[in-house]
């Protein structure tokens, strides 16, 4: 399964156009895809500057280029919870070295 990503895609002036380029989200058969979005002419956003503030809000309204929020954990959480199943996947002599660099100071 794929992840879905923060993207705020690539702004190129083409042809006095400005355009808005991202990958689209995974299909059912896990391909992506490119889309493309013209942004405006660039005699109404004379900098690249004006013209992604303007991008940025047309992928708010397509529901794009939104932060995915998570839980934020410390690494000794992260650690822990790995840590169970993580030694048996190592050879003898690893998981002895690793036991001692583990173990709690």
């Amino acid at each position: 399964m794929t992840r879905r990503r923060y993207q705020r895609g690539t702004l190129k002036l083409r042809n006095k156009l400005w355009t808005l380029k991202w990958r689209s989200e995974p299909d059912e058969l896990g391909k992506r895809g490119t889309r493309t979005f013209r942004i405006g002419p660039s005699s109404a956003f004379r900098s690249k500057a004006s013209a992604r503030i303007e991008a940025d809000r047309q992928l708010a309204r397509l529901g794009l280029g939104q932060a995915l929020q998570g839980k934020a954990i410390e690494f000794e959480a992260f650690a822990k919870s790995c840590a169970p199943g993580l030694l048996e996947t190592y050879s003898v002599a690893t998981r002895a070295g690793r036991r001692c660099s583990s173990r709690d100071r």
